[in-house]
C-alpha cells in the first residue's frame, strides 16, 4: 500500500527553508516537484497497474496517466485546485530549471505547499478505490466514460499561438467535435460494440496527438521568448 505520509520529508524540507528568501525559494520548488511526482508515480504503480518508467515523464505526463486511469471512476474528477496546483508547479519548475535567476513567486509556491497533505490524501483514496473496483465496473459505461473525459480535455485545452502546432490542436479540436457527436449518436443498449471500441481508441489518440502538440507550442515558445527573437522558426530548433 502507499503510506499516508508519503513525501513527508519532502514538505519537511520545504518548511525548512524559507518563503522570504528568494534563494531558497528556488530550493522550494524541487521539494514540491520530488512531492507531488513522488506520490502521483507511487499511486500509480501501486493501484492503477501503470509501469516503473511513469518515473522517467515530466509531472504534466505523469499526472495525465494517473488521471486517465481514474477517469474510469464515475465519481473522480480531477478539476479545480489540484489540477490547477499540478499545471503551475510544472511551469514553475521549469521556469527555475531553465533560468538561474528566476524567483519563483512566494503566494503560488506557498498555496501549492498548503495543497499537498489533503492531495495526498485524495489520490490515494481515488487509487484504493480504483483497485477495489475496477473489475466491478460496467465495461460499456466506463468506455463511454473515458471516451467523453478524453473528448473533453482535448476540448478544453489551449491553442498555442506557434505554427505548425496552433494548426495541428486546431484539427485535432475538430476531431474530437466530430467523435463526440458519434459518441451522442450511439445506440442505447448492454453491448460493448466495435464502434465504441474505435471511439475509445480514437478519443485516446485525439488526447495524445493534442497534447503532445500543445506542449511542444509552448516550448517553442517560451524559447522564442526567451531569445527575443520573434523571426526565428520552430525549424530552426529541430522541432
Amino acid at each position: 500500500m502507499v503510506d499516508s505520509d508519503t513525501g513527508e520529508e519532502r514538505l519537511e524540507l520545504f518548511d525548512d527553508l524559507s518563503l522570504n528568501t528568494k534563494e531558497e525559494r528556488r530550493l522550494q520548488v524541487l521539494a514540491l516537484w520530488d512531492f507531488y511526482s513522488g506520490i502521483i508515480c507511487n499511486v500509480g504503480t501501486y493501484y492503477l497497474d501503470q509501469s516503473k518508467d511513469i518515473k522517467d515523464k515530466n509531472l504534466r505526463q505523469q499526472w495525465k496517466r494517473v488521471r486517465n486511469r481514474l477517469n474510469a471512476l464515475s465519481s473522480f474528477s480531477s478539476e479545480g485546485e489540484y489540477e490547477e496546483a499540478i499545471e503551475d508547479l510544472h511551469g514553475i519548475r521549469n521556469d527555475t530549471f531553465h533560468d538561474f535567476e528566476h524567483w519563483p513567486q512566494r503566494d503560488r509556491l506557498q498555496e501549492i505547499r498548503g495543497s499537498a497533505e489533503e492531495f495526498r490524501d485524495w489520490l490515494i483514496e481515488n487509487g484504493e478505490e480504483y483497485a477495489d473496483t475496477i473489475d466491478e465496473l460496467d465495461t460499456r459505461e466506463t468506455m463511454i466514460r473515458m471516451t467523453e473525459r478524453n473528448i473533453d480535455e482535448v476540448l478544453n485545452l489551449r491553442v498555442p499561438h506557434e505554427e505548425p502546432f496552433r494548426s495541428e490542436v486546431q484539427n485535432q479540436k475538430e476531431r474530437a467535435r466530430e467523435l463526440k457527436q458519434r459518441l451522442d449518436s450511439l445506440e442505447e443498449n448492454d453491448e460493448v460494440t466495435m464502434e465504441l471500441v474505435n471511439l475509445l481508441m480514437s478519443s485516446m489518440e485525439c488526447w495524445q496527438e493534442t497534447t503532445e502538440a500543445n506542449d511542444a507550442g509552448e516550448y517553442v515558445g517560451w524559447v522564442l521568448g526567451e531569445i527575443a527573437e520573434p523571426e526565428v522558426s520552430p525549424e530552426e530548433f529541430g522541432l
